[in-house]
């Protein structure tokens, strides 16, 4: 493939410089255009917040209804190593009958295989106030230190550990930094 050049005018350009100023913007002018171009995509966060962002991953739980207290299904595999960020919860129907409380277990792959054995990873729980849809109004859960790290294969599920028989879809995010 051949590329043949012709010139379209008089004017000799002398260096690069002379090339790149031959446009109708300037170079500050330019520049404010691209700022306000990353400033409308939110890129203008730092660097750190945004791979904290990228490095997270979020198990879900939904429970239709809750009819008892107890573990509830699914039990599910996490497949990375990471620490435990935050766990919240809410629901569509919320409960009528006192506040619902839950908690998030995890067990080991090795244990889980065997004879599953279910520790708690909060200290107190996620709770859903009577007659509110988040744990956002509630106490903050607490993530007992001992229990943060997650190792690649760990077991978690969702207990019911108090009240709340009459909510219904409820959803638990346990946020895991890898």
């Amino acid at each position: 493939m051949s590329v043949r050049l012709r010139r379209t005018g008089s004017a000799l350009a002398t260096d690069h410089n002379t090339l790149a100023n031959r446009g109708t913007r300037t170079h500050p002018e330019i520049d404010s255009y691209l700022a306000d171009i990353d400033n409308a995509k939110g890129i203008s966060s730092s660097l750190t917040s945004r791979l904290d962002a990228i490095c997270k991953r979020v198990i879900v739980f939904v429970i239709p209804e809750v009819t008892a207290l107890g573990g509830q299904e699914p039990e599910i595999s996490f497949p990375f190593n990471g620490t435990i960020d935050s766990v919240s919860a809410s629901c569509i129907l919320p409960s009528i009958d006192g506040d619902l409380v839950l908690n998030i277990e995890k067990c080991t792959r090795a244990d889980y295989e065997n004879t599953p054995v279910w520790r708690r990873i909060l200290t107190g729980g996620v709770v859903i106030e009577n007659f509110e849809k988040s744990s956002e109004t509630g106490p903050d859960s607490v993530i007992d230190p001992t229990r943060k790290q997650v190792n690649a294969g760990d077991y978690f599920r969702v207990t019911v550990t108090e009240g709340g028989m009459s909510a219904e879809g409820v959803t638990i995010y346990l946020t895991i930094k890898i």
